[in-house]
């Protein structure tokens, strides 16, 4: 059976049969600065987008996807590069920064290794540095090898 890919970040692959979330909740804001005024409230004046962070959680069963995979997302945030973000539709969010992973262990094997792992990652978007109004195309490498791990191009050697 294939594997169903619900999201790909940088090279790691979440997917209904590996490492699966289920939930994940996005925060976007926008910043107003604060005008003050004589004898009224305070004015707004929009200065632009501020912070966007998703937090995804889920749980890992070990003896179906095995324990490598959050070790694999903290190595991917020891890079300390931020990651291109693509969605089970094909769509490109831009880069996103791994800000922390958390991990609980429970139902423990004799040996003390975990028969499952309930996880949280949270992520900030990188806040690339663009002129207004101009949509950054992420490279076709990195659309190609979405494609790839979807399935939906055939690799070529």
């Amino acid at each position: 059976m294939a594997d169903s890919v619900l999201m790909i970040l940088g090279d790691f692959v979440f997917s209904v049969q590996g490492t699966a979330y289920d939930n994940l909740q996005r925060s976007s804001a926008w910043r107003w600065a604060k005008m003050p005024r004589v004898g009224r409230l305070p004015g707004r004046q929009s200065i632009g987008p501020d912070d966007d962070t998703i937090e995804l959680g889920g749980t890992i069963i070990t003896e179906r996807s095995g324990y490598g995979n959050l070790t694999a997302l903290r190595a991917l945030m020891a890079t300390g590069e931020p990651q291109i973000l693509c969605d089970s539709l094909g769509n490109i969010h831009g880069k996103w920064c791994i800000e922390s992973v958390q991990e609980t262990q429970g139902v423990l094997h004799a040996d003390g290794l975990p028969r499952k792992q309930t996880f949280s990652l949270k992520l900030a978007v990188y806040g690339e540095d663009v002129s207004p109004g101009y949509i950054e195309t992420p490279d076709q490498a990195a659309i190609d090898r979405f494609k790839r791990m979807r399935g939906t191009i055939e690799v070529t050697a």
